[in-house]
């Protein structure tokens, strides 16, 4: 599993990526520009992330805005749907029309913080990463 965190937090990006690593290579971005930059080098490069964990309230682009961009650069590429990466919000917002808001821009899945493993590998493996035990 290739995964990029999309997180301005510093904490909570340590920690994503201590509760990731042991199962594949995790880059990180601070901010959506960095994160379009990276997955675009990652996806010309021929080695794309498989997730993303983007948390929504990223300062100067937001994370809304960086998805976006992310879907229409994976559609000039002919991607579209289950084609795409698979993209994990990461949220302190329980408010449905943000969640909605996600959901309309291709996140297949969001996660509370403050972060929970336990909640994380059910994900992981819900979107098909681990097999079922």
């Amino acid at each position: 599993m290739k995964a990029l965190i999309v997180e301005d937090d510093k904490v909570s990006s340590t920690l994503l990526q201590g509760m990731l690593s042991p199962w594949g290579e995790v880059e990180t971005a601070g901010q959506g520009e960095e994160a379009f930059n990276k997955f675009c080098d990652a996806y010309s490069g021929a080695a794309p992330f498989d997730i993303l964990f983007l948390d929504l309230g990223l300062p100067e682009v937001d994370g809304y805005q960086a998805l976006r961009a992310i879907r229409e650069y994976e559609q000039g590429f002919g991607k579209f749907g289950s084609d795409q990466t698979k993209v994990v919000v990461l949220t302190g917002s329980k408010q449905p029309h943000d969640l909605f808001k996600a959901e309309s821009f291709g996140c297949v899945a969001y996660l509370t913080k403050p972060l929970d493993r336990t909640r994380l590998l059910e994900e992981l493996e819900r979107l098909g990463f681990f097999s079922p035990k």
